[in-house]
């Protein structure tokens, strides 16, 4: 995940098959996401305000984006 200097997010990677996943356990835990359908690389951009904060942390080997957007001290979590 990065940020460029014309406030654009940028997010990609690459899934692989994960025939051992807990797929509902990690379901059940998840209030919103947005998982990709198909295997492979894939990238994902959306254009951020300017007055949108960004925090970037790896958490247990998953890459956390936080949000927070002054206006309202609404945060969203990716």
């Amino acid at each position: 995940m990065e940020v460029n200097h014309g406030r654009m997010l940028q997010i990609s990677g690459d899934r692989h098959v994960d025939d051992n996943s807990d797929d509902d356990k990690n379901k059940k835990m998840i209030k919103w996401n947005r998982i990709e359908l198909c295997y492979g690389k894939f990238q994902r951009r959306c254009r951020l305000s300017e007055n949108t904060k960004v925090k970037q942390v790896m958490e247990n080997g998953v890459f956390v984006g936080a949000f927070e957007y002054n206006k309202n001290k609404n945060i969203l979590m990716l």
